[in-house]
């Protein structure tokens, strides 16, 4: 898909598109290793406020996987998902007006959001064959047992990992593809 378009843009121009490296991004992942997002074994649909980089990460190393190294078409609803997702996020951390609804968007599987996060999950498998997890943020004002030892939201089994997975997330489902961390709040 990529390689298409330079070679549409390269004819029509008549010249050869260069690229030179002139310094790293300031913002991108140190930890970044194309060989691994290469192999990964499995996706996660993540995004946060401040994220400016592609939600679909990979689930080994955890870095952004570019959108054209999976989609042909850029209207998959992956970029539409990823800045309502923002928007919600913003909403619940600056607001004390809409604060409740937009902490329900993106903590509770059965909004809106959600569905439509696990949507882009299911076909993100269809297209890959690989597993696609979704991403539930969950709020908690102290990390107590009875936080940790919650279940999964949408079968109700454990899901509490033995150790963190990237350091970060905590909470595996499987059987439903959701993975959570603890509040960092």
């Amino acid at each position: 898909y990529l390689i298409e378009h330079v070679n549409k843009i390269q004819k029509i121009s008549k010249s050869k598109i260069k690229i030179k490296l002139i310094g790293k991004d300031a913002e991108s992942n140190d930890n970044s290793n194309i060989e691994c997002c290469n192999k990964t074994e499995f996706y996660i649909l993540f995004t946060y406020s401040f994220d400016i980089y592609s939600p679909i990460i990979c689930g080994n190393c955890f870095c952004p996987i570019p959108l054209y190294k999976i989609y042909k078409s850029t209207d998959n609803g992956v970029l539409r998902w990823q800045k309502d997702y923002i928007r919600f996020d913003d909403l619940q951390l600056n607001c004390d007006l809409h604060e409740k609804f937009a902490l329900k968007e993106i903590s509770k599987i059965t909004s809106n959001l959600s569905k439509r996060g696990l949507e882009i999950c299911k076909d993100l498998e269809k297209i890959t064959n690989k597993p696609a997890f979704y991403y539930l943020f969950y709020y908690s004002k102290n990390n107590s047992k009875k936080y940790i030892n919650r279940k999964c939201p949408s079968c109700n089994d454990e899901w509490l990992l033995e150790e963190p997975l990237n350091n970060f997330f905590r909470f595996k489902c499987d059987k439903c593809r959701i993975i959570s961390s603890l509040s960092v709040y």
